[in-house]
């Protein structure tokens, strides 16, 4: 029996505060046992099958399965109940049906109307709703706190991670792919489950979330920015300073070099009654010294490379003549190791290049052939009129290069192995600078080798220059 708001006492109240409204005011949760009273669902799950009572919850709330909106409950009069044609007009057929008794009708004298999902319903109608749902045996339940805690919380973690290390579309693909996931869920788990996934969170955390991550981003994007430009600053002052240091050195380094070289070629020059040992140190001051300058003259050409400050000064000049002074000079060296050099130049026109730096191109092939391999290796330099280039070859039976060695050949400061560069003293850039100089001349520089077989060195320069 359904009384009127102002007679409903104790645990006659079927309900109708067990449907408290959410905060906009809306119904749609209900509870069968709210605070000791008793609901009209909790009575006919009582009355019903055993299976309905198992599947309810009977103090936790469930949502309400709104089956019909406003006029779905026909209203009837008790007097027509006994009069089957009426009845049948009026409420049609009765079987398996729930029948609600109210003095008033449907909508009870003075009763407020429920503001639900569908619409304004009567007491009536809203408590129809909530039979109806309860017989279903399967209301829609909300998901745990827990639950809902975790899903949000792996949302943004993903929102983050596509934020943080994706760009463009990416981001705002992952975004409609993962809102509609999160909805297509929501059905699913209704459905299947009647629970009922919320999306107000998941919208909530998306946006949030974006611009929380977008300005982590950003911030992280700023801190980068600033350490590489520190970087960039501190690597630029240790250049300078290491460029001006080298510079420093090597200008105040060449005066005495001079003058020592002068001086020994003078006591060398004038002084007749040197002993054979005197001429020999003598012999050894300068060529020391000759290396001193060599060294220097090749860290002075790295800083000129590395300041772009070096300009071809051509002059035609013949190949054939720089490599016998090249030879001659080196020709010493190569006896006290035990090397043989041999000559096989091609009669060519004069080329128009810069001394100075092809002259220190051959100095510096020709010096490594002899350095680097042992008593009885043979060094043959050759030079070879190709048409529109001329090539110049310095090829040895020596001990060879490996394919590692020959990856780095060509780069600064690149030596042999630890035991032949003890052996063998070197700036490490004498092969970096030739092969700047070649390509300087507009020409390629290559080499070939086999391990235990020799290596060769070719550089072709073009006839008319650049």
């Amino acid at each position: 029996l359904l009384k009127p708001a102002p007679e409903l006492t104790g645990t006659e109240n079927y309900g109708f505060t067990n449907v408290p409204p959410d905060g906009d005011g809306v119904v749609r949760r209900a509870y069968l046992l709210y605070r000791n009273h008793i609901s009209l669902p909790f009575r006919a799950l009582v009355d019903g099958p055993g299976t309905m009572q198992s599947l309810m919850p009977l103090a936790e709330p469930f949502l309400i399965h709104f089956t019909g909106g406003p006029g779905f409950v026909p209203t009837c009069r008790v007097r027509d109940l006994f009069d089957e044609a009426k009845a049948a007009a009026r409420c049609g057929s009765l079987e398996n049906r729930y029948v609600i008794l109210s003095p008033a009708g449907n909508a009870v004298s003075g009763a407020t109307l429920y503001r639900t999902p569908v619409g304004f319903l009567s007491r009536g109608e809203l408590l129809g709703n909530i039979l109806l749902t309860a017989e279903a045996g399967a209301p829609y339940r909300p998901v745990g706190g827990a639950l809902l805690f975790l899903s949000v919380l792996l949302h943004t973690v993903l929102l983050g991670y596509v934020v943080l290390y994706r760009r463009g579309r990416t981001q705002l693909a992952f975004l409609l792919v993962a809102l509609s996931g999160e909805a297509i869920l929501s059905l699913l788990s209704m459905r299947v489950a009647s629970l009922q996934l919320p999306l107000i969170p998941f919208l909530l955390a998306t946006v949030l979330g974006y611009f929380a991550f977008l300005w982590l981003k950003f911030s992280e994007g700023e801190a980068q920015r600033w350490r590489a430009e520190q970087q960039t600053r501190n690597v630029r002052e240790v250049e300078e300073l290491k460029s001006n240091f080298l510079s420093l050195m090597s200008h105040d380094l060449k005066t005495p070099i001079a003058k020592v070289q002068a001086l020994t070629e003078r006591l060398n020059r004038e002084a007749a009654d040197l002993t054979p040992e005197q001429r020999g140190m003598l012999a050894s001051i300068s060529k020391s010294n000759d290396e001193l300058g060599h060294y220097i003259l090749s860290i002075l050409n790295f800083q000129r490379i590395e300041g772009k400050e070096i300009k071809l000064n051509r002059q035609s000049r013949d190949v054939n003549l720089l490599a016998e002074e090249v030879v001659d000079r080196l020709r010493d060296l190569a006896h006290e190791r035990g090397v043989e050099l041999k000559l096989e130049l091609e009669p060519m026109f004069p080329l128009e290049m810069d001394e100075q730096l092809i002259r220190q191109v051959l100095n510096n092939l020709i010096d490594n052939a002899i350095k680097y391999n042992g008593a009885g290796t043979v060094v043959a330099i050759t030079t070879r009129d190709l048409g529109p280039e001329l090539e110049v070859s310095v090829a040895d039976n020596g001990v060879g290069l490996s394919e590692a060695q020959k990856a780095r050949l060509f780069t600064k400061f690149s030596r042999a192995d630890k035991g032949m560069a003890e052996r063998v003293k070197g700036t490490g850039l004498g092969l970096y600078l030739a092969k700047y100089f070649i390509e300087l001349h507009g020409g390629t520089i290559e080499v070939s080798s086999e391990e235990g077989k020799g290596t060769e060195f070719r550089f072709r320069l073009p006839i008319n220059g650049a």
